[in-house]
């Protein structure tokens, strides 16, 4: 596939840039997109989310988002809930928030719990989510 060979190149932009224009949504340009980013965020985590910070919205910016938050959490969780809670897709953000979370809180359950509460998500998101990080 075109794209796998794209995702080896050693600039991250530019095959980010070839799977978003060519790439199908779904499960496989989830993984290839998911795999450039998290592999981008352990290298250069400050580049990444600049970068993804300055996607506009929509599916694109919501599965690199995720993407980072998963490989963010265990380096910087505070970093990562806090751009997890920021994707707008309920099912995508949920796919990112609660694992992170939830080795979060086995680290510091007041510190999760806390920047849980702080985000601007939905109250009854809120709850399920500190469920699951207990």
């Amino acid at each position: 596939m075109i794209a796998r060979r794209v995702a080896r190149q050693e600039d991250p932009v530019t095959a980010l840039q070839f799977v978003y224009r060519y790439g199908e949504q779904g499960e496989q340009f989830d993984k290839v997109a998911g795999d450039i980013v998290g592999s981008w965020s352990r290298d250069d985590p400050a580049a990444t989310r600049s970068w993804i910070e300055n996607l506009p919205r929509g599916p694109e910016r919501d599965y690199s988002l995720r993407a980072y938050t998963e490989s963010a959490a265990d380096i910087s969780p505070a970093d990562a809930c806090r751009l997890g809670a920021t994707i707008e897709s309920e099912s995508i953000r949920r796919w990112a928030l609660e694992p992170a979370l939830r080795n979060w809180a086995l680290a510091d359950r007041p510190a999760a719990l806390a920047c849980l509460e702080r985000s601007a998500l939905p109250e009854r998101e809120k709850q399920e989510l500190g469920k699951a990080a207990e």
